[in-house]
């Protein structure tokens, strides 16, 4: 165990209301102790993350001494790694991510928490509860490789996901090409200086969902069909509500997907390789892990939306129904050839709409499978129409995440009045109706669902008002004729 006795403390430039003193000690030498002082707010005219911002904690000022005693390594990738660590003045469990700040590469998951946690709290995005920079031991400065830089919460090794063919693209190369490209602006980190190590302090879940499906695998079966309606519900209002905010995640994976088997809960977390998107702002194409790579990216376009992250979402979806993934790949060629392969080969119109600079690409001539085809019998129609509906070339011709929980294998199903959570999954709650997280949409989901039709938004508010109407009493007769009523006259 090592914890270093040089102490700072350090007081935000304008604030004096409060101080937390954050320990950190740990495993590996890899661990130091700092002393910040903590912060109650954003000052906006700052523009940007100052070093002696300890934690931010909107609204809250506090006066206490925070100490998290790391108990081991849960996760690491080509950037950082996740201790599982415990306040010990609370003895809550929490996940710390150690991120590398090296101003060479680009890594804008501070600045995108600050966003989120500025907005609504979301009950499926993994929140920030504070922040704290630390040195590094000598080795550790030296050679950050042994705790990485940042990156993904990969549970272990060689999992198809921050190591292995299937590698994070937002890796040293991956984040060198980005560096390279003038375009996807922001500094090189999130302050903290040369050598020093950003340390997140987030929610601990105990699971992952590569976890999950290859648990599964190893029993010679596929995720339930429910629970894969119930968690991947979740990453789609995960994903409205980030897109709402202009966030494109641009690594969604099982390996970023945490789960508690428990509760049935899912939440995204890591947002290394994420960006807020801004039109007419050129981005890296070499981004996003290869199984999930959305085919723009393939094409090497810098001018993309967030359908990069509809189209992973697709795959994690289909990857949940075959017990595989989709579009397994080496490389990015053989990626593109297991894509080709299902939906056929791209026309003029889809390459165009990819990247213009493939126009006159010859591809030969190979027709698209009838998606059921491919996935086992007795698969959902319903979730295979899912699949459909958002792994399309073209990027403008896939569902939106919000319009995507307005089709029948998510909203009409999961707001019958006999829908329950299934059984094996959420322990304490099997048989019980669907908690009003569910169903509670933030500003930028509703703004969302506005933005995707009448339709869409009707189905959303319907569903809000529906829950809200049952949890007052009110029968589902009644409750459905008022939510249609009151969506119909919101929009107009």
């Amino acid at each position: 165990m090592y914890s270093s006795t040089n102490k700072q403390t350090c007081q935000p430039e304008g604030k004096e209301e409060g101080r937390q003193n954050t320990v950190f000690s740990g495993l590996l030498n890899l661990t130091t102790s700092h002393s910040r002082a903590v912060r109650d707010s954003v000052d906006e005219s700052q523009g940007g993350l100052q070093e002696s911002h300890s934690a931010f904690l909107p609204h809250t000022v506090v006066d206490t001494t925070t100490t998290y005693d790391a108990l081991k390594v849960i996760g690491h990738g080509s950037f950082g790694c996740v201790f599982l660590a415990k306040v010990e003045e609370t003895d809550e469990l929490v996940a710390i991510k150690k991120v590398f700040q090296d101003r060479r590469y680009k890594n804008r998951e501070l600045q995108l928490m600050r966003i989120l946690c500025k907005a609504t709290p979301h009950p499926c995005i993994v929140p920030l509860k504070h922040y704290f920079f630390s040195g590094a031991a000598p080795h550790a400065r030296a050679n950050p490789d042994t705790c990485g830089a940042g990156g993904g919460l990969a549970p272990a090794p060689n999992t198809g996901g921050e190591i292995g063919p299937n590698a994070s693209e937002h890796d040293a190369a991956g984040a060198e090409q980005e560096e390279a490209d003038g375009g996807d602006g922001g500094d090189g980190g999130d302050g903290g200086g040369d050598g020093a190590y950003l340390n997140l302090v987030l929610e601990y879940v105990p699971e992952t969902l590569y976890n999950l499906i290859k648990h599964h695998s190893r029993l010679k079966r596929l995720v339930p069909i429910e629970h894969t309606r119930i968690y991947m519900y979740q990453l789609a209002r995960a994903l409205a509500h980030l897109h709402g905010l202009g966030i494109c995640h641009r690594d969604i994976k099982p390996q970023n997907l945490l789960v508690n088997p428990d509760t049935g809960t899912l939440k995204v977390c890591d947002f290394g390789s994420g960006k807020v998107l801004v039109r007419g702002e050129p981005s890296v194409a070499y981004i996003c892990s290869r199984y999930y790579r959305a085919p723009e990216l393939v094409f090497g376009s810098h001018d993309y939306s967030h359908a990069v992250d509809v189209w992973s979402f697709g795959c994690v979806l289909a990857e949940l129904l075959l017990g595989a993934p989709m579009f397994p790949g080496s490389s990015g060629v053989d990626h593109l050839v297991e894509i080709i392969k299902v939906l056929g080969s791209p026309t003029r119109d889809d390459l165009r709409a990819l990247n213009p600079s493939y126009q006159e690409f010859n591809f030969p001539n190979i027709r698209a499978h009838v998606l059921r085809s491919i996935f086992p019998h007795g698969t959902a129609e319903a979730a295979v129409d899912v699949v459909e509906s958002v792994l399309k070339y073209a990027p403008a011709s896939r569902c939106s995440a919000i319009q995507a929980i307005t089709k029948p294998f998510f909203l009409p199903r999961m707001t019958q009045s006999t829908y329950t959570y299934p059984l094996g999954l959420g322990a304490a709650c099997a048989g019980q109706a669907l908690p009003g997280k569910f169903f509670t949409f933030t500003p930028e989901e509703r703004q969302a669902a506005a933005q995707g039709g009448a339709e869409c938004f009707t189905s959303v508010m319907a569903a809000e008002k529906l829950w809200l109407q049952r949890a007052s009493g009110v029968s589902d007769d009644a409750a459905a004729v008022a939510a249609e009523a009151l969506a119909t006259h919101t929009h107009n």
